[in-house]
């Protein structure tokens, strides 16, 4: 089983009131590498065919010296929220972290580091990166998608969507939606992290969760929502009733 997990927006665990990020990149630092056009490029490309297809190559470049300071207020957690953002990057993470991975032996082929030295901060924080599982792998048809604007409703009107090309049209006339319940094959259920091109935020097995909160991690949030589901052959395991 899995869980979406993603990082808190309240003042009183995060102490800054913007809602989105608790550190500041220093972006001239990147200046300082040698390869300094190319990682730029790397990181702030938008174009996501050029995503897709170069971001690996980000992760031979050694990129080193990235340095970012706590904003004013701001309370050092063991995730962080951080700015400018990095598309893929989902926040920083502490060593503390990074030795939970490790401890816990998760594939490395999973996710990628590039650390960050935040000013007056001795722990050592990495930008925590996961590759994307494309969205043509998604089973639409056991999938549940709905509109936006009803994402509080208990009654909520989920679209007929049968696969990947309906999916794509279906974004031309209704481009704001979310999922309530995203389907992979059973394929990538072996894994302990899953990010789906898509779908917000990251996705946890169960032990990779216990092991998580058994050791108190700061800012780690568990959402309900969407919930993520196996096929096999096109068939849906396990499958869940929507609420």
């Amino acid at each position: 089983m899995f869980k979406r997990i993603t990082i808190s927006a309240e003042p009183k665990m995060i102490g800054v009131t913007n809602g989105i990020y608790q550190v500041e990149i220093n972006e001239d630092s990147l200046k300082e590498n040698a390869n300094y056009d190319e990682i730029s490029g790397l990181l702030t490309q938008v174009n996501l065919d050029d995503f897709l297809a170069n971001r690996h190559r980000l992760f031979n470049l050694q990129v080193q010296n990235i340095t970012g300071k706590l904003l004013k207020k701001a309370k050092q957690t063991d995730l962080m929220g951080y700015s400018p953002y990095y598309f893929g990057f989902h926040f920083l993470v502490s060593q503390k972290f990074v030795d939970i991975l490790d401890k816990n032996e998760i594939d490395n082929t999973e996710y990628h580091l590039i650390k960050v030295n935040i000013d007056k901060i001795k722990t050592n924080y990495f930008l925590f990166y996961v590759p994307w599982i494309s969205n043509t792998e998604i089973n639409f048809s056991e999938s549940l998608i709905y509109p936006s604007i009803e994402a509080l409703s208990p009654n909520k009107n989920y679209f007929e969507v049968r696969d990947y090309d309906a999916y794509c049209e279906l974004n031309k006339t209704n481009p704001i939606t979310n999922f309530e319940r995203v389907v992979l094959d059973n394929k990538y259920s072996n894994r302990d992290i899953i990010s789906v091109q898509g779908v917000s935020n990251l996705f946890f097995s169960d032990r990779l969760i216990e092991a998580v909160t058994s050791e108190n991690v700061s800012n780690f949030e568990i959402r309900d929502y969407p919930i993520l589901k196996f096929s096999d052959n096109g068939k849906l395991i396990e499958t869940a009733t929507p609420p």
